[in-house]
């Protein structure tokens, strides 16, 4: 049998500790929240791209800041820009509160010729491998912080 891969593995326990700290991801370790800020996000973004990632309501609803700094601290520099200049799309303050109004900010957005660079952000974000290896380097990196040995 192949060994887990250690993305599988440090979610594992990311999520075993989430579960245990009743979903509250804020009471979790800066490293258990990157990463999973990270994956959750990259989860949804390559699943949908940025419609799907918009359309979640998150729990707790934290603002998209706190995705874009998480990709920033594994060192995926490009989609952290690449989320920041999308959220900036939003023509209201903290679009996370406000599921409605993404939604029709959305909807605007993929129905004008332009999009003004909607679609770009999200082909840039969506199947974007090198998230995964920066998340991979991540852990490798903190693996203690994981319950690796």
């Amino acid at each position: 049998m192949a060994k887990k891969d250690i993305l599988d593995r440090a979610a594992s326990f990311a999520f075993r500790q989430l579960d245990a700290h009743n979903q509250v991801v804020e009471s979790l370790s800066p490293q258990l929240q990157t990463f999973i800020r990270v994956y959750s996000a990259q989860g949804i973004l390559d699943n949908g791209g940025l419609q799907y990632f918009f359309e979640s309501d998150f729990d707790k609803k934290p603002a998209y800041s706190t995705f874009i700094e998480a990709y920033q601290s594994i060192g995926a520099v490009d989609a952290a820009q690449a989320l920041s200049l999308a959220v900036a799309l939003f023509p209201f303050a903290d679009p996370h509160l406000d599921a409605n109004r993404r939604q029709q900010t959305m909807d605007y957005l993929w129905n004008d010729g332009d999009s003004f660079g909607f679609g770009d952000f999200d082909n840039a974000l969506c199947g974007d491998e090198s998230v995964w290896s920066h998340l991979r380097e991540f852990v490798e990196k903190h693996r203690s912080s994981f319950g690796l040995t």
